[in-house]
């Protein structure tokens, strides 16, 4: 599937649409060919309205909630963050479709120079042979 309906008001930002659409029927729980559903669009956009909106509805797994914070923290050189999410169970191979084409945090760490989040990655067992859809690695 590309996309829903929901989605693309979501990431338009058209609360009014979205609750229509929910009124209507529209399954949050859907995802669009990127593996998101419509919460995460909303928490990726920064959208707060929307996204408790959705939340009311719909309450995605952890784990994708615990992928998308560890993407994050790793893209914005937040290592106290990434500490705390791995603790938490976050998995340190998983890929962020959107923004970083396919990338784990280890290669979005590296790409950054983070020495101190690619170490913490190692540590908890990240992946350092996993490969981008181009073949790189960290």
């Amino acid at each position: 599937m590309g996309s829903t309906p929901l989605i693309a008001a979501v990431k338009s930002s058209q609360i009014e649409l979205v609750q229509e659409l929910l009124r209507a029927g529209a399954r949050p729980d859907l995802r669009d060919r990127d593996g998101l559903d419509a919460t995460s669009w909303a928490k990726r956009s920064g959208n707060q309205q929307i996204f408790d909106l959705l939340s009311a509805v719909y309450r995605p797994d952890s784990t994708t909630l615990l992928s998308e914070e560890l993407l994050a923290a790793a893209k914005n050189g937040q290592l106290s963050k990434v500490n705390a999410l791995l603790r938490k169970g976050a998995n340190p191979d998983c890929r962020d479709s959107i923004e970083q084409e396919n990338m784990t945090p280890l290669m979005i760490a590296a790409t950054n120079a983070d020495l101190s989040i690619v170490a913490t990655l190692l540590k908890n067992g990240a992946d350092v042979n996993a490969r981008s859809p181009a073949g790189y690695t960290a």
